[in-house]
């Protein structure tokens, strides 16, 4: 989902990467939680998916698009999930 952000128009484009990235950081989470049995670290990890996981996208987004208004958008929210 994250990927298929780079070939729609910006606006829409920003909006499926924010969403692709959610996903992608839910499932690593979930991940690893379950490779080392660690569950009790999901009342911890919910940081790391609202705030930081849009911001880290749309920092990527700006980056690949050369959108410097996404990128600062993005630094923001991710130091907001830090």
């Amino acid at each position: 989902m994250f990927l298929s952000a780079f070939m729609l128009e910006r606006q829409t484009g920003v909006t499926l990467a924010m969403f692709g990235g959610m996903v992608a950081t839910t499932g690593g989470i979930l991940m690893i939680q379950n490779i080392f049995d660690l569950y009790a670290s999901w009342a911890y990890a919910w940081a790391l998916i609202a705030p930081t996981s849009i911001g880290l996208s749309k920092l990527i987004y700006g980056a690949v698009r050369g959108l410097g208004d996404e990128v600062q958008s993005g630094l923001a929210m991710t130091g907001v999930g830090a």
